[in-house]
């Protein structure tokens, strides 16, 4: 996929049914940025709502992204680029 809108795409129709906050930790790697996202999705019309606690990885090469690469668990990001978490 290229591009932003693929990616772009799917937060329009998230944020059109749902509020949405975030919280977003960057580390950096040796070659990488792992951006960590802890995102809870609460339905308009309700009180239910789900915590997400994701990942993703974005390699960078001359002032682009040039990969990246996403993870439901936020834990495998940090295991993929060997990056450690924050003690707890």
């Amino acid at each position: 996929v290229r591009g932003p809108e693929h990616f772009l795409s799917d937060y329009r129709v998230q944020l059109s049914r749902f509020d949405i906050s975030f919280e977003i930790d960057v580390r950096e790697g040796v070659d990488s940025v792992v951006v960590l996202l802890t995102a809870r999705r609460q339905m308009r019309d309700s009180s239910d709502y789900l915590v997400v606690y994701s990942g993703a990885v974005f390699r960078v090469r001359d002032g682009r992204i040039v990969f990246m690469e996403g993870y439901p668990d936020g834990r495998d990001a940090l295991r993929a680029t060997g990056v450690k978490p924050r003690p707890t």
